[in-house]
């Protein structure tokens, strides 16, 4: 059985690609949707370069063309 666990942000992620790897590592940090004691939320996500790259074009077409103008910002 698979736990999903949600969190919400308001803070960019952090992504790093330790130097001479083919691997991101992208940290998200928030707070669990889940009613436990401690609800701040570390989530770290490995991936091969190359999903990476699938994933960015994932993202992009989730996108409105606005938020892919400005950023991410509205108006």
């Amino acid at each position: 059985m698979v736990q999903e666990v949600g969190i919400s942000s308001e803070t960019a992620p952090v992504v790093r690609r330790p130097e001479g790897t083919f691997r991101i590592d992208i940290t998200f940090e928030g707070t669990r949707d889940a009613k436990v004691r401690d609800r701040h939320t570390r989530v770290r996500v490995t991936l091969p370069s190359t999903l990476a790259a699938q994933l960015w074009h994932q993202l992009g077409e989730q996108l409105e063309d606005w938020e892919k103008e400005a950023g991410g910002k509205p108006g």
